[in-house]
């Protein structure tokens, strides 16, 4: 049967080791065909036999399970099964014999609760899938930076740190774009992405991009601080918002301590799937400056392909500009990940210390916001 085929219940026929395992003292101790540690036969589950003749001059469908055989009634019989001997066995299988990981979901099907079925769910821009050990080819990419000595091939989006030598003039306050320029970056890209789809600039054209998109925003800046400060207080979600209304983009900006947890997801989510990137401000402004001290703060995170962990960098979100571009969720684990632009790099946040930082309320600090392109 090994060698002929065998019927699993998803209509799939393998065929698997006839050979069996020889254990050290010399004697067979089963099949596992695929060494993922399963014998053949577990992964193979229940065995059913399927026999289909006539009995008295009619025809009788039976179905043996484990020893026990039931007659199935004439009436749900398939027409173009009827009047037809039949006599095979399928499988109700449990995981794929031939497959360490029969599901595709990074967990191989002994540690994997539901071998069947992939627990990982990727959102990309457009509502495909994507591998996370894989770069991201779409959002936006820039070629040929110089930058600190060296050429940057390739970018996933801005940095503001590329623009170091960039002085921000507000009222009489000057802010170097390096310290103030990441709502520009992603006020930037996402326009371009909205405009271009998926596309890659040279750099002379992403800095003069980058430049128009500056000076179209400055025209609403308001920075009520008069003094030379290092943040983002230059550019709000809310200049943000105006500027694209302005250039026929129609966006809305939430309170993220406002919105329940699951609806902020799912609202992300719906934006991935309609191709939309959504833009995250953490505006914790007090921390920043090291006037506050918080015991919750989250970082950015970067994907380790070896590990399929998500691990911390020094990157601390507290007063700082991203994109986000993607989503990651483990069902087994519980746990949801947002893939976002920053830096010139892709990144992760997980979602739960993200929210969960963005729910403190007083009378001396602020929450961040998401802007949604609508």
């Amino acid at each position: 049967m090994e060698e002929q085929g065998l019927l699993l219940s998803n209509g799939q026929v393998i065929t698997t080791q006839t050979n069996p395992l020889i254990g050290d003292d010399g004697h067979a101790i089963g099949y596992d065909s695929d060494g993922d540690g399963l014998s053949d036969g577990e992964e193979l589950g229940t065995m059913i036999r399927i026999v289909q003749r006539q009995v008295n001059g009619e025809w009788e469908l039976t179905c043996t399970i484990e020893g026990t055989t039931y007659t199935i009634p004439n009436s749900t019989i398939a027409s173009y099964l009827q009047n037809m001997e039949l006599d095979f066995y399928v499988f109700n299988y449990v995981s794929n014999p031939n497959m360490k990981d029969t599901d595709g979901d990074s967990y191989e099907d002994p540690n994997d609760p539901r071998p069947r079925y992939n627990d990982i769910i990727t959102i990309d821009l457009g509502g495909g899938r994507y591998d996370p050990a894989v770069n991201d080819e779409g959002y936006i990419h820039v070629k040929n930076v110089p930058f600190d000595g060296k050429t940057i091939v390739d970018a996933y989006g801005g940095n503001q740190s590329w623009f170091g030598n960039v002085s921000i003039s507000l009222q009489g306050i000057n802010l170097l774009m390096e310290d103030t320029g990441c709502g520009v970056i992603a006020a930037n890209d996402v326009e371009l992405y909205l405009r271009n789809g998926a596309s890659s600039y040279n750099w002379p054209d992403y800095r003069d991009s980058v430049m128009n998109t500056f000076s179209g925003l400055s025209g609403t800046i308001f920075t009520p601080i008069p003094v030379n400060i290092v943040s983002t207080s230059a550019i709000s979600p809310s200049y943000i918002k105006n500027y694209y209304l302005w250039h026929g983009i129609l966006a809305e900006v939430y309170s993220i301590s406002n919105i329940n947890k699951t609806r902020i997801k799912n609202k992300i989510s719906r934006s991935l799937k309609n191709n939309k990137p959504v833009i995250l401000m953490e505006n914790d402004r007090l921390a920043s400056w090291g006037l506050v001290n918080r015991n919750n703060p989250y970082k950015l995170r970067t994907f380790d392909s070896n590990s399929g962990d998500f691990l911390d960098t020094d990157e601390m979100m507290l007063f700082h500009y991203v994109t986000i571009t993607g989503m990651y969720q483990n069902r087994i684990m519980d746990k949801t990940y947002l893939r976002v632009q920053s830096w010139g790099d892709e990144y992760y946040i997980d979602y739960d210390e993200f929210y969960d930082y963005n729910q403190y309320s007083d009378m001396i600090t602020w929450s961040g916001d998401l802007l949604f392109i609508e």
